[in-house]
């Protein structure tokens, strides 16, 4: 993260955060009586839906920002990235690979009567993309994506401060 004071009369805050996996290694399953149930394997980089007990393990997801800050008013651009992956046991061929996704969130806050209160608007995924279709029973990976496409949230915090 990079901070940059007297932008505009404000402060500018640019930055990222992520996670590269670079593998997901697993022996041979078993069960309690060690009886073989499924082999090991690398699962990073699969959707793992039906082919192991692992969720989806995408090898990179990663979040870029922006943040803008004068005085009581707080503005936000976060974008969220994460990359393709691999369907080992897809319904169709042509969904055997699990397409990347870029989605961008826009967040507003205005701190009113001494900071005590928190006036916040968001735009959930503002572009309106949808989850890349996967092979699984939605259509699409609940645990990487959301389907919910475009969401409006509004938001009152007020923090009791006694004196």
């Amino acid at each position: 993260q990079y901070e940059f004071d007297d932008v505009f009369g404000g402060a500018l805050a640019v930055g990222s955060q992520g996670s590269y996996r670079i593998e997901y290694e697993s022996d041979d399953f078993l069960d309690i009586a060690g009886v073989f149930l499924a082999e090991g394997d690398d699962f990073n980089g699969l959707i793992n839906d039906g082919t192991s007990p692992f969720q989806p393990l995408p090898e990179l997801k990663t979040d870029v920002f922006t943040k803008y800050t004068r005085g009581i008013h707080t503005a936000s651009l976060v974008g969220h990235y994460t990359t393709s992956y691999v369907d080992r046991a897809p319904a169709l061929p042509a969904l055997a690979k699990i397409d990347n996704l870029f989605v961008l969130d826009a967040h507003y806050v205005v701190r009113l009567f001494e900071e005590s209160t928190a006036l916040s608007f968001s735009i959930q995924n503002l572009t309106d993309e949808d989850p890349p279709f996967a092979s699984t029973d939605l259509n699409y990976d609940p645990f990487t994506h959301d389907a919910r496409g475009r969401m409006y949230k509004i938001g009152l915090t007020y923090t009791w401060q006694p004196k």
